[in-house]
């Protein structure tokens, strides 16, 4: 009984938090105060996924060549 009615307020919240009108005005309020924040962080997210997939490449490239050392 407990569970469920926890799964429902769990539930609801999620719904609640996805208010796009919400998320507008948060946004529009962030962009006033702040003009340079989205950008800058999608940049900084930009350059932060690609040398994540730069290292996992070499790392990649450096088990490959483990592997043909021990055979």
């Amino acid at each position: 009984m407990f569970l469920s009615l926890l799964d429902v307020r769990i539930g609801a919240g999620l719904v609640e938090s996805l208010n796009p009108i919400a998320i507008s005005q948060q946004f529009e309020s962030a962009q006033t105060n702040y003009p340079f924040l989205i950008p800058l962080t999608l940049n900084v997210l930009g350059v932060m996924l690609i040398i994540y997939r730069f290292i996992t490449i070499f790392q990649r490239e450096i088990i490959k060549q483990r592997l043909r050392m021990r055979k």
